[in-house]
């Protein structure tokens, strides 16, 4: 289609910015990133707190001085419930370990559980055998890599910072 050179399309700033596509400057793109960037760096933050969340895994201490305590969990986590097995034990003179199952659910970055002992050898004839869980007196908190894992009450509490075994 052939226009005059005096049509209004040639002459008339309205008209020609109306008639023609939407381009892209640097403005408006530098406009775009700064409201974007923002909700992107949002999202992104989301994703990496979640990819650090699951609690799965065999989770390890060991103390090298004093009563010489060793401790491990094998956790797997499904959703928010949370099944393994749980063990500690010392290493000096009349000191003995403790095994078990625990069952717990995710709650943010703690698990709230129940533990079993596997042979009765609990604290006293209170302790359950498994399959019998006794009160949710576990607490296993996500600190940075690493888990504290904390159970008991009064004398009898005890806690422990694990970290994720190699194996």
């Amino acid at each position: 289609m052939d226009l005059p050179l005096n049509s209004s399309i040639d002459t008339d700033p309205q008209q020609q910015k109306a008639a023609s596509p939407k381009v892209w400057g640097v403005r408006s793109f530098l406009s775009m990133r700064r409201s974007c960037v923002p909700a992107l760096l949002f999202v992104a933050a989301q994703c990496a707190a979640g990819s650090q969340a699951p609690f799965s895994g065999t989770w390890q201490f060991l103390e090298s001085t004093g009563w010489q305590w060793a401790a491990e969990l094998k956790l797997e986590q499904s959703g928010n419930v949370v099944r393994g097995t749980w063990s500690y034990e010392c290493s000096r003179n009349g000191c003995r370990g403790w095994a078990g199952e625990l069952k717990g659910n995710v709650k943010g970055s703690r698990i709230i559980a129940r533990r079993c002992y596997e042979d009765g050898s609990g604290w006293g004839s209170e302790s359950p055998i498994c399959p019998d869980f006794d009160a949710a007196d576990t607490v296993i908190t996500r600190v940075g890599k690493s888990l504290k894992w904390c159970f008991g009450s009064g004398l009898a509490k005890r806690c422990f910072v694990l970290n994720r075994s190699e194996n």
